[in-house]
């Protein structure tokens, strides 16, 4: 790619397990060196190919495999079947959907069909993660009432794939449900399995009967540390108080430490869980 001398440009830096980076550089040489710092975290709204799985052993459907691409609206008056915008609301941003329809298809032609599509993480380590929440906002159409047989489920493993367990489910005999519309999605891991350094999320979406109309999209994942215990505490006894503070700004807790005796020595330990 060539750039201009002398012109700013907006340049997008991402890894899976880190923040995505967002920094202007003016070009006034060759060979101009750009360092974008990320921290540390497992965030992803889309605007890179972070590495994302998006097919499976187990995918069978005939049309509707998972794609990232740019949300539009692919049909005249199918709001309620395709977004038209992100979940934040912003125009032509990526996103996470089932099929790839091109402009003037009808739903019903590539969503999906007698089967089912996989969407999977890479692998996660989640070790340092006290009680992990995954966030993300989902888009789910399904119609018109079919069987329960149809559902999407949003599921999650700790062994790299092997085995996986569902944390939510939509199974599509509840006609009050399945025409479009983003919501938001909220579930701790460590309610449904044990956290380590393989973990893997996935959403699996099904129409078996291929008699319904099933499209399902994602965006903004996002996996909160969500630390269990609240700070500052404060710990007294007769013979010494103990404080802690958390600082966000530099991702540590201090520690201070009173002693009321001032004569004798104590061996304070502390652990994390």
């Amino acid at each position: 790619i060539k750039l201009q001398r002398f012109e700013t440009y907006w340049v997008n830096v991402g890894k899976w397990g880190y923040n995505q980076g967002y920094k202007g550089i003016n070009v006034v040489q060759n060979n101009q060196v750009l360092t974008v710092n990320l921290t540390h975290t497992y965030r992803d709204n889309f605007t890179l190919d972070l590495g994302w799985k998006t097919s499976d052993s187990i995918d069978n459907a005939l049309t509707g495999q998972w794609t990232r691409l740019k949300s539009y609206l692919q049909f005249s008056q199918a709001q309620w079947a395709y977004p038209p915008n992100e979940a934040s609301g912003n125009p032509g941003g990526y996103i996470y959907l089932t099929g790839n329809p091109p402009y003037t298809t009808p739903p019903a032609e590539v969503d999906v069909n007698k089967g089912s599509v996989v969407l999977t993480t890479p692998t996660m380590n989640l070790i340092e993660y006290e009680d992990p929440k995954l966030d993300l906002e989902l888009w789910f159409v399904h119609y018109k009432k079919d069987t329960v047989r149809d559902s999407l489920r949003i599921q999650v493993s700790n062994d790299d794939g092997v085995k996986w367990v569902t944390m939510y489910k939509l199974a599509t005999n509840d006609s009050a449900i399945g025409r479009g519309g983003w919501q938001h999605i909220e579930l701790k891991l460590r309610d449904y399995i044990g956290v380590n350094n393989r973990m893997k999320v996935r959403i699996k979406t099904s129409d078996v009967l291929g008699t319904a109309t099933m499209i399902v999209g994602i965006d903004n994942f996002y996996l909160q540390k969500n630390r269990t215990t609240e700070l500052p505490i404060e710990i007294k006894s007769d013979k010494v108080n103990l404080s802690a503070f958390y600082s966000k700004e530099k991702n540590s807790i201090q520690v201070f430490v009173n002693s009321k005796n001032l004569n004798q020595d104590y061996r304070i330990e502390i652990y994390n869980v």
